[in-house]
Formats: C-alpha cells, structure tokens, sequence
C-alpha cells in the first residue's frame, strides 16, 4: 500500500494563524520600542538599552526573534497535530464527516473527496 499523500493546502491548513502570531509579535515589539521614547518613566529603560552594547543588542534581538518563531511554529504543529487526531473524524481536506465510512484495516478514503484516512483508536 502507498503511504498517504496530502496536497500542499492539508498540510499548510491553519499555518496562517502562526505566522500571523509571528508577524503580529514583531509589530508589538517595533511599537513598543517606538512609543518607549514618548514615555517618561521610559526613557531610563531607553537610555539602559542604548547603553548596551551593539553586540548585546543584536544578541536579544536575535532571541526575540527566535521566540517569536519558535511560539509560532509550536502553535503550528499544535494546530496539525490537531487536525491530525482528527482525521477520522473529519476529511482533512474537504471537511466531510466521517464517522461512517468504510475502513479496510484501519485505513479509509473519503466519500466525497477521495482522500485517504486512518482511524487512529
């Protein structure tokens, strides 16, 4: 038997609400480094950063960005693990019900799209 194959749209299905997550991150983190200076209170934190030096600022720099990746891949493979568990529930591409169809040794194919299926239990 042939490994199941999914088009391109299955597997990048949800992948839009994590790298919005990810470009939303670095949009609060660019306005919050902007509207820090209008503040008072904030310009000693401002005046502390520029302090640093360049090094150590490319340094946290580079772990924000790498935390906002790695918070948007979790939730990536959170979302396909998801729609992973439930695929003997629902067609993975053409959101079908599934709970009636045919199963030859775990393994099925959507009625309406032909997709193939296993029932994990």
């Amino acid at each position: 038997m042939r490994p199941m194959e999914l088009p391109a749209s299955a597997l990048l299905r949800g992948t839009w609400r994590s790298a919005l997550l990810a470009v939303g991150l670095v949009v609060a983190a660019l306005a919050a480094y902007l509207l820090l200076g209008w503040f008072a209170p904030a310009n000693r934190v401002v005046r502390a950063w520029n302090d640093l030096s360049l090094d150590m600022r490319v340094a946290i720099d580079l772990m924000l960005m790498a935390l906002a990746a790695a918070t948007a891949v979790r939730i990536g493979r959170v979302r396909q693990a998801a729609l992973f568990d439930g695929q003997a529930r629902r067609c993975r591409i053409c959101r079908h019900d599934l709970t009636a169809a045919t199963l030859d040794r775990g393994v099925g194919r959507c009625p309406e799209c032909g997709t193939p299926f296993a029932a994990l239990t």
